[in-house]
Protein backbone atom coordinates (compact mmCIF):
# COMPACT_ATOMS: atom_id res chain seq x y z
CA UNK A 1 0.00 0.00 0.00
CA UNK A 2 1.36 3.42 -0.90
CA UNK A 3 1.91 6.17 1.65
CA UNK A 4 -1.16 8.05 0.43
CA UNK A 5 -3.55 5.20 1.29
CA UNK A 6 -5.76 5.49 4.36
CA UNK A 7 -8.30 3.22 6.03
CA UNK A 8 -11.11 5.09 7.79
CA UNK A 9 -12.63 3.77 11.04
CA UNK A 10 -15.74 5.48 12.35
CA UNK A 11 -19.01 4.84 14.10
CA UNK A 12 -21.92 4.12 11.75
CA UNK A 13 -23.61 7.32 12.98
CA UNK A 14 -20.67 9.37 11.74
CA UNK A 15 -20.86 8.33 8.08
CA UNK A 16 -21.63 11.85 6.89
CA UNK A 17 -18.49 13.44 8.31
CA UNK A 18 -16.31 10.52 7.21
CA UNK A 19 -17.57 10.74 3.65
CA UNK A 20 -17.06 14.54 3.63
CA UNK A 21 -13.41 14.06 4.62
CA UNK A 22 -13.07 11.22 2.09
CA UNK A 23 -14.31 13.49 -0.71
CA UNK A 24 -11.80 16.21 0.21
CA UNK A 25 -8.98 13.66 0.51
CA UNK A 26 -9.67 12.27 -2.95
CA UNK A 27 -9.44 15.80 -4.39
CA UNK A 28 -5.88 15.86 -3.01
CA UNK A 29 -5.01 12.51 -4.58
CA UNK A 30 -5.27 10.40 -1.44
CA UNK A 31 -6.72 6.90 -1.63
CA UNK A 32 -9.34 6.26 1.02
CA UNK A 33 -10.73 2.87 1.96
CA UNK A 34 -13.94 2.66 3.95
CA UNK A 35 -14.77 -0.56 5.82
CA UNK A 36 -17.57 -2.51 4.23
CA UNK A 37 -19.01 -3.66 7.53
CA UNK A 38 -21.95 -2.10 9.31
CA UNK A 39 -19.74 -1.26 12.28
CA UNK A 40 -17.47 0.95 10.15
CA UNK A 41 -14.17 -0.49 11.23
CA UNK A 42 -14.90 -2.28 14.47
CA UNK A 43 -14.07 -5.53 12.71
CA UNK A 44 -10.71 -4.04 11.76
CA UNK A 45 -9.89 -3.52 15.41
CA UNK A 46 -11.18 -6.98 16.31
CA UNK A 47 -8.61 -8.49 13.93
CA UNK A 48 -5.94 -5.87 14.51
CA UNK A 49 -2.93 -8.20 14.45
CA UNK A 50 -3.43 -9.14 10.81
CA UNK A 51 -4.85 -5.87 9.58
CA UNK A 52 -2.28 -3.60 11.19
CA UNK A 53 0.32 -4.83 8.77
CA UNK A 54 -2.06 -4.73 5.80
CA UNK A 55 -2.93 -1.03 6.20
CA UNK A 56 -0.41 1.75 5.97
CA UNK A 57 -2.39 4.32 7.92
CA UNK A 58 -5.61 3.96 9.90
CA UNK A 59 -7.69 7.06 10.62
CA UNK A 60 -10.03 7.09 13.61
CA UNK A 61 -12.88 9.59 13.74
CA UNK A 62 -12.95 10.19 17.49
CA UNK A 63 -16.50 11.41 17.95
CA UNK A 64 -18.87 11.19 20.87
CA UNK A 65 -20.76 8.49 18.94
CA UNK A 66 -17.65 6.33 18.68
CA UNK A 67 -16.47 6.92 22.24
CA UNK A 68 -19.90 6.32 23.76
CA UNK A 69 -20.49 3.13 21.75
CA UNK A 70 -19.83 0.23 24.10
CA UNK A 71 -18.56 -1.99 21.25
CA UNK A 72 -15.79 0.43 20.35
CA UNK A 73 -14.86 1.09 23.97
CA UNK A 74 -14.44 -2.63 24.70
CA UNK A 75 -12.39 -3.18 21.57
CA UNK A 76 -10.16 -0.17 22.19
CA UNK A 77 -9.69 -1.22 25.82
CA UNK A 78 -8.62 -4.77 24.96
CA UNK A 79 -5.05 -5.19 26.33
CA UNK A 80 -3.79 -6.90 23.16
CA UNK A 81 -5.17 -4.12 20.95
CA UNK A 82 -3.74 -1.46 23.27
CA UNK A 83 -0.32 -3.12 23.08
CA UNK A 84 -0.52 -2.94 19.30
CA UNK A 85 -1.59 0.69 19.42
CA UNK A 86 1.33 1.58 21.69
CA UNK A 87 3.77 -0.54 19.67
CA UNK A 88 2.84 1.32 16.51
CA UNK A 89 2.71 4.81 18.04
CA UNK A 90 6.02 5.97 16.56
CA UNK A 91 5.16 4.67 13.10
CA UNK A 92 2.23 7.11 12.88
CA UNK A 93 0.02 4.22 11.81
CA UNK A 94 -2.99 5.44 13.77
CA UNK A 95 -4.18 8.96 13.10
CA UNK A 96 -6.99 10.43 15.19
CA UNK A 97 -9.35 13.12 13.95
CA UNK A 98 -10.80 14.67 17.09
CA UNK A 99 -14.45 15.63 17.03
CA UNK A 100 -15.16 14.74 20.67
CA UNK A 101 -13.93 16.82 23.58
CA UNK A 102 -10.43 16.16 24.92
CA UNK A 103 -12.04 15.13 28.22
CA UNK A 104 -14.05 12.33 26.56
CA UNK A 105 -11.03 11.17 24.57
CA UNK A 106 -8.86 11.09 27.68
CA UNK A 107 -11.55 9.13 29.53
CA UNK A 108 -12.38 6.51 26.87
CA UNK A 109 -9.30 6.35 24.64
CA UNK A 110 -6.34 7.75 26.61
CA UNK A 111 -3.78 6.02 24.38
CA UNK A 112 -4.68 8.47 21.59
CA UNK A 113 -3.50 11.33 23.79
CA UNK A 114 0.17 10.90 22.86
CA UNK A 115 -0.54 11.43 19.18
CA UNK A 116 -0.79 14.76 17.39
CA UNK A 117 -4.50 15.21 16.73
CA UNK A 118 -6.24 16.60 13.68
CA UNK A 119 -9.15 18.72 14.87
CA UNK A 120 -12.37 17.85 13.05
CA UNK A 121 -13.92 21.13 14.10
CA UNK A 122 -11.54 22.85 11.67
CA UNK A 123 -13.52 21.30 8.80
CA UNK A 124 -13.22 18.44 6.33
CA UNK A 125 -10.91 20.41 4.01
CA UNK A 126 -8.46 21.03 6.85
CA UNK A 127 -8.60 17.38 7.95
CA UNK A 128 -7.87 16.24 4.38
CA UNK A 129 -5.01 18.73 4.13
CA UNK A 130 -3.49 17.38 7.36
CA UNK A 131 -3.75 13.80 6.05
CA UNK A 132 -2.08 14.88 2.79
CA UNK A 133 0.77 16.45 4.80
CA UNK A 134 1.24 13.21 6.73
CA UNK A 135 1.25 11.20 3.50
CA UNK A 136 3.97 13.39 2.01
CA UNK A 137 6.24 13.18 5.06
Amino acid sequence: MANNDYYFCFDVNDSKIAYEVKKECEKLGLKIRIPNDSRRGASLIATMTTNFHACNRIVFFLTENLLMNITWVHLLADPHVRDLLLFNSDANTLIPIWYATPLLIRKYAPFFYGRIPIYGSDGSTDAASCLADIASS
